[in-house]
């Protein structure tokens, strides 16, 4: 029997069901601002709806160090108490089967049945786990092997370790997660390393407003960097037929020192080709066509996905 792709997750379905929630939910989750007394975390769960995460308190027990301490939380994470309005952010068809800890990573080992398994059940449990568990001192990333494999994207990807700058969420009391996959600039300026940040698709902007918001602020965690200026400004970005139209403030044009022009675009390129509707795009600054950019990657009117670029680790 031909060996399954270990894929836990497609951004297409996240997209899908990631969508909607309970006027119900959406009060529980807004209202619950929690106080943590000395010596608490929050751990996560997820609403009834599975839409959102639900953070609870929980008192670490620090006499057990941090491989008990993170057995117990994922353990909880399990079990739900639909009375408080939230259900067990790990699902059954993910089985936590161990972990495995090297300072400061924790590796969380699971078998996963793919033929229950949703995309949205997956995304929001992963959330919960990585949120919850690099709340724990001396725990600054964690990454997840499933069937034996280390974890990979719906491209057969890597996705690698993650923490809490994987998580861009405006209110995470009350948000619906999505993930995105984006592309920054490697140590050289010269290529590109690719990072999966988890989103609030709750924003009332579009999923490609979100992208380019994201590759602004630029990356988190170690070996990518910044290469869109700054003060850019997005002033457009809708999809029709397969082609991105973004349109960007004056300030895209200034350079970021080290990183070269063709990586500066295909950043942006290639992290909107990874949304499921966008296979081209096409760009403008202020109403105006790049030609400056245009002469240098012979694109024509539309760039597409570049994967030369892209450093695979």
């Amino acid at each position: 029997m031909p060996k399954k792709r270990i894929t836990m997750i497609c951004l297409f379905w996240c997209l899908l069901f990631l969508t909607a929630c309970s006027n119900h939910a959406k009060e529980k989750t807004e209202d619950t601002k929690l106080e943590l007394q000395e010596g608490q975390i929050k751990i996560y769960y997820a609403n009834l709806e599975q839409t959102q995460l639900v953070p609870v308190p929980y008192n670490v027990n620090n006499s057990i160090g941090v491989e008990n301490q993170a057995e117990e939380i994922l353990e909880i994470l399990c079990q739900s108490n639909e009375e408080e309005g939230y259900q067990a952010a790990i699902p059954s068809s993910i089985k936590i089967t161990g972990i495995e800890w090297s300072e400061p990573n924790i590796s969380v080992l699971c078998e996963v049945d793919y033929n229950i398994l949703k995309g949205y059940e997956e995304i929001l449990a992963r959330a919960a786990i990585v949120k919850s568990l690099c709340q724990l001192e001396t725990v600054e990333s964690v990454d997840f092997k499933v069937n034996g494999n280390m974890l990979t994207d719906s491209n057969n990807n890597l996705v690698g370790r993650l923490n809490d700058t994987s998580f861009v969420d405006e209110g995470e009391e009350s948000s619906t997660l999505g993930e995105v996959v984006l592309y920054f600039a490697d140590d050289t300026g010269e290529q590109l390393v690719r990072q999966h940040v988890i989103v609030d698709l709750s924003q009332d902007v579009s999923i490609e407003e979100i992208v380019l918001s994201c590759l602004i602020a630029g990356p988190g965690g170690t070996g990518a960097y910044a290469c869109i200026p700054s003060k850019t400004k997005v002033l457009k970005a809708a999809t029709k037929d397969g082609v991105c139209y973004v349109d960007l403030s004056k300030e895209f044009l200034d350079s970021i020192e080290g990183v070269k022009d063709v990586v500066k675009v295909y950043a942006i390129v290639n992290s909107l080709v990874e949304l499921p509707t966008v296979s081209k795009v096409s760009f403008t600054v202020e109403g105006e066509k790049i030609t400056e950019y245009y002469d240098n990657m012979t694109s024509g009117d539309f760039f597409e996905r570049k994967l030369d670029l892209i450093k695979e680790s």
